[in-house]
């Protein structure tokens, strides 16, 4: 089996049973892969990413509900793969993710990172990063979203699989 594949489990799985996962913390991802998010990560995001900005003399980003689920769209998906991509599974580009999400915009941009320890991790390799740095600091940026989701599989190769989403909304 590649690095990219998961298996699928052998057995259906019941309503009672995933919902047991979810209210521990856990998830299935797209392929069968067990999972658990961190619901800490994204406002340790936001503080990490809103310090950036400031030290730049910039506005700070307000958390995006939208934005958040679309990243931990594409973390679960990321998971699921064994590997991280701008691309979904299904072709889907960021601004696909967010627009299904009922998010208008007149940017969005998508930071990834993989294997690494906590946000502020997340955000130093970014920032280190010409394109992804340019995605934190760019001015027009008013919300974000992040997600971590952690594979529960100790043969994963990386086992932690983070998304941030910037984006300014279209105004009607």
């Amino acid at each position: 089996m590649s690095r990219t594949q998961t298996m699928a489990p052998q057995f259906p799985l019941r309503r009672d049973v995933l919902r047991a996962f979810a209210l521990a913390g856990f998830a299935l991802v797209p392929g069968g892969a067990r999972a658990a998010e961190d619901p800490g990560f994204e406002r340790a995001m936001i503080q990490a990413l809103n310090r950036i900005r400031r030290e730049h003399r910039l506005r700070t980003v307000a958390a995006e509900p939208r934005l958040s689920a679309a990243a931990l769209d594409h973390a679960r998906d990321c998971a699921a793969r064994r590997d991280i991509d701008h691309r979904g599974r299904d072709g889907s580009g960021v601004d696909d993710r967010v627009a299904r999400r009922g998010y208008r915009f007149v940017v969005v941009a998508e930071n990834l990172a993989a294997g690494l320890k906590d946000a502020e991790a997340a955000a130093a390799a970014w920032m280190g990063s010409e394109s992804h740095r340019r995605n934190m600091i760019n001015p027009d940026v008013t919300q974000a979203g992040a997600a971590r989701v952690m594979a529960l599989d100790a043969a994963d190769p990386y086992r932690t699989y983070d998304v941030l989403v910037l984006g300014m909304p279209r105004r009607s």
